[in-house]
């Protein structure tokens, strides 16, 4: 653990936020205790714990198929983004890839805590009379960003 500040001066009345950072090894899990004394006063024990673990996720599906629609239409489908590990992650939608605006996706980006997942709403717009083959892309924490194909 580091603990900043490590020392300082603090009159009567004043506060000062203190930051605990842990810098754990895969699937680690400490405790410790931190004292804090106080110049001419008591002593305040401060109990830590860390756990470090790697991000694990998964995507119930990567295509998506949406049935031959009428010009102006819309299909609604969902995808599932779970989040399987003890660490919660951070997630972007990214639509650029996305040649034509026949899809609108939401929510575009957030936070899965441990343990939950996200429900996407991806609705496909009928808006040309061709047939549709776009990917737009998760991207999920600092891995490599997940292709989602639509048909």
């Amino acid at each position: 653990f580091d603990i900043l500040p490590i020392r300082g001066r603090l009159e009567p009345g004043q506060t000062e936020e203190i930051s605990y950072l842990y810098y754990g090894h895969e699937e680690s899990k400490v405790q410790g205790i931190a004292c804090c004394h106080v110049l001419g006063g008591p002593v305040y024990e401060v109990n830590l714990c860390g756990e470090a673990s790697w991000v694990a996720y998964n995507i119930d599906r990567a295509e998506l198929f949406f049935k031959p629609r009428e010009l102006d239409q819309t299909e609604t489908t969902e995808i599932y983004l779970s989040n399987t590990g003890k660490v919660h992650f951070d997630y972007m939608i990214d639509m650029t890839a996305v040649r034509v605006p026949v899809l609108e996706i939401s929510p575009l980006q957030g936070r899965i805590k441990a343990g939950d997942k996200q429900k996407f709403t991806v609705k496909f717009y009928a808006r040309i009379p061709e047939v549709i083959d776009e990917t737009f892309h998760i991207y999920v924490a600092y891995f490599e960003p997940i292709p989602i194909r639509v048909h």
